[in-house]
Protein backbone atom coordinates (compact mmCIF):
# COMPACT_ATOMS: atom_id res chain seq x y z
CA UNK A 1 0.00 0.00 0.00
CA UNK A 2 1.45 3.47 -0.93
CA UNK A 3 2.20 5.39 1.73
CA UNK A 4 1.05 9.26 0.98
CA UNK A 5 0.24 12.10 3.33
CA UNK A 6 -1.51 15.03 2.35
CA UNK A 7 -0.88 18.25 4.16
CA UNK A 8 -2.95 21.02 4.16
CA UNK A 9 -2.23 24.58 5.25
CA UNK A 10 -4.79 26.79 6.88
CA UNK A 11 -4.03 30.61 6.47
CA UNK A 12 -6.61 32.45 8.91
CA UNK A 13 -6.10 35.55 6.67
CA UNK A 14 -8.50 33.88 4.79
CA UNK A 15 -10.93 33.78 7.24
CA UNK A 16 -13.48 36.07 6.30
CA UNK A 17 -13.57 35.28 2.45
CA UNK A 18 -14.80 32.03 3.68
CA UNK A 19 -18.46 31.02 4.03
CA UNK A 20 -18.81 29.14 6.82
CA UNK A 21 -20.85 29.23 10.47
CA UNK A 22 -17.42 28.62 11.99
CA UNK A 23 -19.41 28.16 15.39
CA UNK A 24 -22.12 25.87 14.18
CA UNK A 25 -19.12 23.60 12.45
CA UNK A 26 -17.17 22.53 15.52
CA UNK A 27 -18.11 20.10 18.27
CA UNK A 28 -19.44 21.27 22.01
CA UNK A 29 -16.40 20.04 23.30
CA UNK A 30 -14.06 21.95 20.97
CA UNK A 31 -16.61 25.26 21.92
CA UNK A 32 -15.76 24.91 25.59
CA UNK A 33 -11.78 24.60 24.82
CA UNK A 34 -12.37 27.74 22.80
CA UNK A 35 -14.20 29.52 25.38
CA UNK A 36 -11.18 28.98 27.67
CA UNK A 37 -9.34 31.35 25.58
CA UNK A 38 -8.59 34.41 27.66
CA UNK A 39 -7.92 36.72 24.43
CA UNK A 40 -10.47 37.04 21.76
CA UNK A 41 -7.98 36.54 18.88
CA UNK A 42 -6.89 33.02 20.39
CA UNK A 43 -10.43 32.11 20.26
CA UNK A 44 -11.21 32.94 17.01
CA UNK A 45 -8.22 30.96 15.73
CA UNK A 46 -8.80 28.25 17.71
CA UNK A 47 -12.34 27.77 16.30
CA UNK A 48 -11.50 28.52 12.61
CA UNK A 49 -8.45 25.76 12.75
CA UNK A 50 -10.52 22.93 14.01
CA UNK A 51 -13.76 23.82 11.99
CA UNK A 52 -10.86 24.01 8.80
CA UNK A 53 -10.10 20.40 10.54
CA UNK A 54 -13.59 19.56 10.20
CA UNK A 55 -14.62 20.42 7.07
CA UNK A 56 -11.49 19.16 5.10
CA UNK A 57 -11.89 15.18 7.09
CA UNK A 58 -15.36 15.59 5.91
CA UNK A 59 -14.50 15.81 2.70
CA UNK A 60 -12.73 12.36 2.93
CA UNK A 61 -15.33 10.72 5.11
CA UNK A 62 -18.28 11.73 3.48
CA UNK A 63 -19.91 12.79 6.73
CA UNK A 64 -21.45 16.37 7.98
CA UNK A 65 -18.27 18.52 9.94
CA UNK A 66 -20.22 18.19 13.26
CA UNK A 67 -21.11 14.50 12.50
CA UNK A 68 -17.27 13.50 13.01
CA UNK A 69 -16.36 11.79 15.93
CA UNK A 70 -13.17 12.79 17.58
CA UNK A 71 -12.01 11.25 20.71
CA UNK A 72 -8.65 11.27 22.53
CA UNK A 73 -6.40 8.89 23.65
CA UNK A 74 -4.93 8.97 27.25
CA UNK A 75 -2.14 11.24 26.27
CA UNK A 76 -4.36 13.87 24.24
CA UNK A 77 -3.56 12.77 20.95
CA UNK A 78 -6.81 13.37 18.73
CA UNK A 79 -8.15 10.30 16.75
CA UNK A 80 -10.78 9.49 14.77
CA UNK A 81 -13.58 6.92 16.31
CA UNK A 82 -14.21 3.67 13.97
CA UNK A 83 -12.68 5.40 10.97
CA UNK A 84 -9.06 4.67 9.62
CA UNK A 85 -8.24 7.96 8.64
CA UNK A 86 -5.44 8.93 10.45
CA UNK A 87 -4.76 12.86 11.30
CA UNK A 88 -3.07 15.60 12.95
CA UNK A 89 -3.03 19.43 13.34
CA UNK A 90 -0.61 21.94 14.26
CA UNK A 91 -0.70 25.53 14.50
CA UNK A 92 0.41 29.29 15.30
CA UNK A 93 -1.52 32.22 15.69
CA UNK A 94 -2.13 32.77 11.69
CA UNK A 95 -1.03 29.80 9.85
CA UNK A 96 -1.68 25.81 10.51
CA UNK A 97 -0.93 22.40 8.97
CA UNK A 98 -3.43 19.79 8.93
CA UNK A 99 -1.87 15.92 8.19
CA UNK A 100 -4.07 13.11 6.73
CA UNK A 101 -3.11 9.75 5.95
CA UNK A 102 -5.36 6.86 4.89
CA UNK A 103 -2.56 4.57 6.17
CA UNK A 104 -0.56 5.48 9.31
CA UNK A 105 -0.02 7.23 12.15
CA UNK A 106 1.59 10.41 11.92
CA UNK A 107 2.58 13.78 13.81
CA UNK A 108 3.16 17.29 12.58
CA UNK A 109 4.13 20.63 14.16
CA UNK A 110 4.58 23.83 12.49
CA UNK A 111 5.97 26.96 14.20
CA UNK A 112 7.29 30.40 13.49
CA UNK A 113 10.57 31.02 13.16
CA UNK A 114 11.08 34.27 14.85
CA UNK A 115 14.45 35.80 16.39
CA UNK A 116 15.10 34.90 19.80
CA UNK A 117 18.09 35.11 21.96
CA UNK A 118 17.23 32.32 24.19
CA UNK A 119 16.78 29.55 21.54
CA UNK A 120 20.39 27.77 22.60
CA UNK A 121 19.48 27.99 26.25
CA UNK A 122 16.05 26.48 25.62
CA UNK A 123 18.16 23.83 23.50
CA UNK A 124 20.88 22.70 26.41
CA UNK A 125 17.67 22.79 29.00
CA UNK A 126 14.78 20.32 26.83
CA UNK A 127 17.06 18.85 23.83
CA UNK A 128 19.57 16.29 23.31
CA UNK A 129 22.95 16.65 24.59
CA UNK A 130 23.89 15.64 20.96
CA UNK A 131 21.76 18.56 19.32
CA UNK A 132 22.78 21.23 22.05
CA UNK A 133 26.35 20.64 20.70
CA UNK A 134 25.20 20.45 17.03
CA UNK A 135 23.96 23.94 17.09
CA UNK A 136 26.92 25.27 19.07
CA UNK A 137 29.06 24.63 16.68
CA UNK A 138 26.87 26.24 14.09
CA UNK A 139 28.68 29.68 13.66
CA UNK A 140 25.79 31.63 11.84
CA UNK A 141 23.47 33.03 13.95
CA UNK A 142 20.49 32.56 11.14
CA UNK A 143 21.42 28.93 10.49
CA UNK A 144 21.95 28.26 14.04
CA UNK A 145 17.98 29.36 15.16
CA UNK A 146 16.72 27.80 11.65
CA UNK A 147 18.25 24.35 12.96
CA UNK A 148 16.30 25.20 16.49
CA UNK A 149 13.02 25.32 14.59
CA UNK A 150 13.72 21.79 12.46
CA UNK A 151 14.80 20.41 15.67
CA UNK A 152 12.26 21.43 17.68
CA UNK A 153 9.35 20.69 15.14
CA UNK A 154 10.77 17.11 14.36
CA UNK A 155 11.09 16.20 18.24
CA UNK A 156 7.01 17.62 18.44
CA UNK A 157 6.34 15.65 14.98
CA UNK A 158 7.82 12.57 16.29
CA UNK A 159 6.14 12.99 19.74
CA UNK A 160 2.82 13.74 18.47
CA UNK A 161 3.11 10.46 16.12
CA UNK A 162 3.80 7.85 18.84
CA UNK A 163 1.36 9.58 20.86
CA UNK A 164 3.67 10.06 23.78
CA UNK A 165 3.22 13.77 24.17
CA UNK A 166 5.80 16.30 25.09
CA UNK A 167 6.01 15.28 28.34
CA UNK A 168 7.66 12.59 27.74
CA UNK A 169 10.98 14.68 26.85
CA UNK A 170 12.67 16.47 24.31
CA UNK A 171 15.90 14.72 25.13
CA UNK A 172 14.65 11.32 24.74
CA UNK A 173 16.05 10.98 21.28
CA UNK A 174 18.12 13.21 19.32
CA UNK A 175 17.45 14.24 16.11
CA UNK A 176 20.31 14.52 13.45
CA UNK A 177 19.97 18.58 11.81
CA UNK A 178 23.03 17.98 9.88
CA UNK A 179 20.37 16.43 7.10
CA UNK A 180 18.49 19.94 6.82
CA UNK A 181 18.84 20.63 3.51
CA UNK A 182 17.55 17.06 2.50
CA UNK A 183 14.14 16.39 2.75
CA UNK A 184 14.19 13.24 5.11
CA UNK A 185 15.98 13.62 8.70
CA UNK A 186 17.64 11.10 10.68
CA UNK A 187 16.69 10.21 14.05
CA UNK A 188 17.45 7.83 16.64
CA UNK A 189 14.21 7.37 18.18
CA UNK A 190 13.23 3.95 19.10
CA UNK A 191 10.63 3.06 16.79
CA UNK A 192 10.38 2.97 12.65
CA UNK A 193 9.44 6.83 12.01
CA UNK A 194 9.93 8.80 8.61
CA UNK A 195 10.90 11.88 9.42
CA UNK A 196 10.07 14.43 6.62
CA UNK A 197 11.10 18.72 6.98
CA UNK A 198 8.13 20.17 5.14
CA UNK A 199 8.04 23.30 2.85
CA UNK A 200 6.81 26.10 4.19
CA UNK A 201 5.91 29.44 3.32
CA UNK A 202 8.78 31.94 4.44
CA UNK A 203 9.01 32.55 8.24
CA UNK A 204 7.76 29.25 9.49
CA UNK A 205 9.55 25.71 9.96
CA UNK A 206 7.35 22.76 9.89
CA UNK A 207 7.77 18.59 10.13
CA UNK A 208 6.24 15.95 9.46
CA UNK A 209 6.46 12.60 11.45
CA UNK A 210 5.49 8.94 9.90
CA UNK A 211 5.15 5.24 11.01
CA UNK A 212 6.50 2.96 8.44
CA UNK A 213 8.56 4.23 5.14
CA UNK A 214 8.69 7.31 3.59
CA UNK A 215 5.92 8.89 2.27
CA UNK A 216 4.98 10.59 -0.46
CA UNK A 217 3.87 14.61 0.24
CA UNK A 218 1.12 15.76 -1.07
CA UNK A 219 0.73 20.29 -0.46
CA UNK A 220 -2.86 21.01 -0.79
CA UNK A 221 -4.36 24.84 0.23
CA UNK A 222 -7.80 24.89 1.53
CA UNK A 223 -9.46 27.98 0.41
CA UNK A 224 -13.29 26.36 0.70
CA UNK A 225 -14.70 22.81 0.66
CA UNK A 226 -18.32 22.21 -0.69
Amino acid sequence: MKNEVDIWFLDKSTRSQLPHAWDDIISPEEQQRANRFHFEEDKESFIFYHGCKRLILSHYLHLPPKAINIAMREKGKPFLVEKTIHFNLSHTKNLAILAVSKNTEIGVDIEQSKQSNSHLEIAKRFFHPEEYNYLKKINSEQLQQEAFFVLWTSKEAVLKATGEGISSGLDAFSVHPELMEQKALAHNHSQHISLVRLATPAGYVASLAAFGHLPSIIYKEFSSLE
